[in-house]
């Protein structure tokens, strides 16, 4: 599992990355690219992902809590048991994504 906490990250390209269980906490993804990412079981606690393309991306059982994700596209995004605890979720794309 890639250690990825605190990394600095904006307007990376990451389509299609396997960040799967990866630790992002705190990690600066704004405007960042993770189309069809696979991010299930990831730490994306307090991490910054203002803007970023999420459309696709695999985060079932993602630790979102307090994660800044305004202006984000979870469209068709998988969030099956996510945490979202505190979360910013202020204008974001939600078009056919899963949360149960």
């Amino acid at each position: 599992m890639a250690n990825l906490k605190s990394a600095k990250l904006d307007w990376a390209n990451l389509e299609s990355a396997e960040l799967y269980g990866a630790n992002l906490e705190s990690a600066e993804l704004n405007g960042a690219n993770l189309e069809s990412a696979e991010l299930n079981d990831a730490n994306l606690e307090s991490a910054e992902l203002y803007g970023a393309n999420l459309e696709s991306a695999e985060l079932n059982g993602a630790n979102l809590e307090s994660a800044e994700l305004n202006d984000a596209n979870l469209k068709s995004a998988k969030l099956n048991g996510a945490n979202l605890k505190s979360a910013e979720l202020v204008w974001l794309i939600f078009e056919s994504a899963e949360l149960k």
